[in-house]
């Protein structure tokens, strides 16, 4: 019987380096950048269970978020678990996010429908919530404030008082699970309204606006980078907001035009990765540095399944039971993955390498 293979890999790198969604992407190709990689798994101490999440809080701890084993704390030596028999604020052996702000102060999202904290002091209860209301990823923070976005695309804020957090759910008109939204040095939260307008919500009020510098240019994305910069994407342009309007900084050494499709900031020096006109490279100074390297996909040759996983984990905002099609899928290269399809949005997701 295929068992699905859920170790972590804890990248331990030599030389310093930003960890950002585009870790995939080739930063250094000279023949003398070394690295050194270690598989821990359940032999070195990590439960054997899903692994939902993983953040780094600025004391050097890994922390990972588990499905049924609670919360692991990783020291780079062992592995220390907290669920609700030692922290009871967690409520739950179920994580489902992790978030770091800039204080330094871990969140953690649990199945149990609560938000916790921790930080040297130890673990603290934040906010009970519906499961509707879970939040779902981080936007801003600044000493006792904080903006998340939820799974359903509402703005949850807090402001902390007296030692305790005081929190406001916003809906903004037009807006779904699936806006994309930023937010940049000043807490203002940016959010794309239509084609070639953006929203931008800020202490509660929400506008929206064609902005300057992007006439008649369809806004494909947005992104923050680490000073708190906002930079929109278009059809024609890589553009950054300059208090008033946005200007154009496309690269001195590569084309007139870029069709960009994604902006991801990678915390080193400010630096973006971005993907346009079919290429992903890495943008510094108004200028491309790198690109990464072409890799060949894999062809899914064989599949086995669908089989239907039930009981409880998944629910609609309406808290009605989900189901998944869970399945096996081989490649040509070998690799048999483990899978879901998200009938909703018609798109398979990826949840684990098989042993």
């Amino acid at each position: 019987m295929n068992r699905v293979s859920e170790r972590l890999f804890l990248w331990l790198l030599l030389a310093l380096l930003p960890l950002s969604p585009a870790a995939w992407a080739e930063v250094d190709s000279s023949p003398d950048q070394q690295y050194l990689v270690k598989t821990w798994g359940a032999d070195e101490g990590l439960p054997l269970t899903t692994v939902t999440d993983v953040a780094q809080t600025p004391e050097g701890f890994l922390w990972i978020g588990t499905l049924l084993n609670g919360l692991q704390r990783f020291d780079g030596v062992r592995f220390v678990g907290y669920g609700p028999i030692n922290v009871p604020e967690l409520r739950s052996m179920g994580i489902r996010r992790l978030m770091v702000d800039n204080s330094g102060l871990l969140w953690i999202s649990t199945y149990g429908n609560v938000l916790v904290t921790w930080d040297q002091s130890g673990f603290q209860l934040a906010q009970t919530h519906a499961e509707a209301d879970r939040p779902d990823r981080l936007l801003w923070s600044a000493p006792g404030r904080v903006v998340f976005v939820n799974a359903d695309g509402r703005l949850l804020s807090g402001q902390k008082n007296r030692g305790m957090w005081d929190w406001q759910l916003t809906k903004i008109g037009g807006t779904t699970s699936r806006t994309l939204f930023v937010a940049d040095a000043n807490g203002r939260v940016w959010y794309r309204r239509s084609g070639t307008e953006l929203g931008l919500w800020k202490d509660g009020v929400a506008k929206t606006f064609a902005p300057a510098g992007l006439e008649g240019q369809q806004i494909k994305t947005l992104a923050v980078d680490e000073q708190g910069r906002l930079w929109a994407g278009t059809e024609v342009a890589l553009a950054r907001w300059q208090g008033e309007r946005f200007e154009t900084m496309n690269p001195t050494n590569g084309e007139a035009q870029l069709n960009v499709k994604r902006i991801i900031p990678t915390g080193n020096n400010s630096s973006l990765w971005v993907e346009a006109n079919g290429r992903m490279r890495r943008y510094s100074g108004q200028q491309w540095v790198a690109e990464s390297r072409e890799t060949s996909p894999e062809t899914v040759v064989h599949f086995d399944g669908p089989y239907r996983l039930a009981g409880g984990w998944w629910r609609t905002t309406d808290q009605t039971d989900r189901c998944r099609d869970y399945g096996y899928a081989t490649t040509d290269r070998g690799t048999v993955l483990w899978v879901f399809c998200e009938p909703a949005r018609n798109r398979w997701f990826c949840h684990g390498f098989v042993e």
